[in-house]
């Protein structure tokens, strides 16, 4: 992928087919009196009426507006200057009547003669019958700078927007060309045709453009693209310190994505920030089947409070390889030092998405132990027989010291509560645990050695995805559930015995307890050597929750 960087203005050509000035100058002349709305139809067949309002932000009638009904593949390269045939002009109430005898998809394009405010109305569907289109307000023109494709085969040609008549010459010996005076709306495609208009390419479909804006396509080898905003104010995530080296959850459905328009498991997607910065992502599934996928996209720093924090998500390129990449996500130099998707199937090895590679080896559970979990695919606990072991741990990165620093987090989906004791993750009775408790509570114990367990709890909950996570902080210890502090106390439930980590670490059982089993499903186990904080953790619900209130796919 490319940045955008040699930007140079181009002429461009404006319905007319002259120059921008000229098509301004030949705006302001229409007359400032009310005209009524023609029909340029043919006789003799019947026409379709295409109607709507055209308003000022005000909300008055915006009166002597030029408006265009334009079919949505119109080339304005090949096909010339747009004709006047194709408008009329609004009324004294903004009101217009544009008459067709052809059927398909058209865009309506509105310009002001006297502010030149203008807009884009993409899609507009024209088939047996006359249409009402919704009401449109006319809002201050946007400018689009475009990279140009590497793979473009001529030294010259031209870029131009399906549907609109606007179009620029552009030189190869540049990287870029701007468009400008482009009406805000949705673009149904930004096309680049060589100078002999024998070939051409799409560079961009439906991009959105906002009003007094510069939109800039970088990565022009990429079809598409969407804007997911970062939404952490109290009408998203409603976290409001800043959060770093966060790795968003962004689901995909048949909805809000497409899935023919990318590669198989998503191979060709990418994500940036606003200035093109790539940003390192893993895709935890690709169904495009069933219509849905999980990623998680590593954003450095997700801004508390904030709405207008987006990053960008890139798709369409039939040449493009996979770079998704869960060590880069999930690194271990930001604290990650277990992270279990368990979207596998049910009997097969749990991977650890860090590169400390902690993959578990599933016991006594079978492929169809994979089913629905909280993000995407989860395992099934049959609460008797079934856990996943993770082998030669005992000693390592997950052995962490009595009152140091570290958390274990997980969403669970317990079957009932049965007054006894369910483990959820478990490095041994005595060293940590995040269970159910015998009093249908959940808890996050650490053992001190010759002391007891350090016990903090929360009334638990069955039938229901739970969100559930245990911190240890030197002398300090927190249960969260669902994103809330529930526990920031310590009982101590004493014991003398002596402290022991030699233990591997378990999902679904705790060791030498063979009555102690999950049942339920589990999904998304994480262990951290930090502690995170309450707003990494509550922003982490939000975000993963089946309800996400933080990430939004504009369209």
């Amino acid at each position: 992928m490319r940045d955008c960087v040699n930007r140079r203005d181009m002429t461009v050509r404006f319905f007319q087919g002259v120059s921008l000035a000229l098509a301004v100058l030949a705006l302001v002349l229409i007359r400032c009196s009310a005209r009524g709305p023609v029909a340029g139809t043919s006789s003799g067949v019947e026409a379709k009426v295409v109607q709507g309002v055209v308003t000022h932000e005000n909300g008055s009638g915006a009166a002597n507006t030029r408006v265009w009904l334009i079919p949505a593949g119109y080339n304005p390269v090949q096909e010339g200057p747009v004709p006047d045939s194709l408008s009329v002009t609004t009324d004294s109430d903004g009101r217009y009547a544009l008459h067709t005898n052809d059927t398909g998809t058209f865009n309506i394009i509105a310009v002001c003669s006297c502010d030149l405010t203008r807009i884009l109305i993409s899609n507009i569907q024209v088939l047996k019958d006359s249409i009402f289109v919704p009401a449109c307000v006319l809002q201050k023109p946007s400018a689009l700078v475009v990279s140009l494709p590497d793979s473009a085969e001529a030294v010259t040609g031209y870029v131009y927007l399906s549907g609109t008549g606007i179009y620029a010459a552009v030189n190869r010996q540049d990287s870029t060309v701007i468009l400008d005076s482009v009406p805000p709306g949705i673009l149904p495609a930004i096309n680049y045709v060589t100078t002999s208009h024998s070939a051409g390419q799409v560079i961009r479909y439906n991009v959105a453009v906002s009003p007094a804006d510069t939109v800039v396509i970088f990565n022009p080898e990429w079809m598409f693209s969407k804007m997911l905003v970062l939404n952490t104010t109290a009408t998203g995530a409603n976290v409001s310190g800043n959060v770093f080296h966060f790795p968003v959850l962004v689901r995909l459905l048949s909805s809000n994505f497409n899935f023919s328009e990318a590669k198989k498991n998503g191979d060709d997607l990418r994500f940036t920030k606003p200035d093109n910065t790539p940003l390192t992502y893993e895709v935890e599934n690709w169904d495009s089947a069933g219509g849905a996928a999980e990623i998680w996209v590593k954003v450095d720093t997700v801004f508390g409070n904030n709405s207008t924090q987006y990053i960008m998500m890139y798709w369409g390129n039939s040449e493009a390889a996979s770079i998704s990449n869960g060590p880069q996500v999930f690194d271990t130099a930001n604290g990650f030092v277990g992270v279990w998707h368990l979207s596998e199937a049910g009997n097969a090895t749990a991977a650890d998405a860090t590169g400390n590679h902690f993959d578990g080896t599933p016991e006594n559970m079978t492929a169809s132990t994979s089913v629905p979990g909280a993000i995407g695919i989860g395992r099934q606990f049959n609460g008797q027989s079934s856990y996943i072991l993770m082998a030669n741990t005992a000693s390592g990165k997950l052995n962490f010291p009595e009152n140091g620093a570290y958390s274990v987090s997980a969403w669970v989906y317990a079957d009932s509560l049965n007054s006894q004791y369910h483990l959820i993750a478990s490095k041994g009775d005595l060293q940590y645990n995040l269970e159910i408790k015998n009093t249908n509570e959940w808890e996050f114990t650490e053992f001190e050695d010759r002391a007891g367990w350090d016990e903090s709890t929360s009334l638990g909950t069955a039938q229901a995805w739970t969100y559930v996570v245990g911190v240890r902080d030197g002398a300090q210890q927190y249960l969260y559930v669902n994103g809330v502090c529930v526990d920031n106390t310590i009982y101590l439930n004493t014991d003398t015995t002596a402290r022991d980590t030699t233990n591997n670490f378990m999902i679904g059982k705790r060791v030498n307890f063979n009555s102690y089993y999950f049942s339920g499903i589990i999904d998304e186990v994480r262990v951290s050597s930090v502690d995170p904080g309450p707003d990494w953790i509550k922003l982490c619900f939000m975000n993963q929750n089946a309800d996400d209130q933080l990430v939004t796919l504009m369209k």
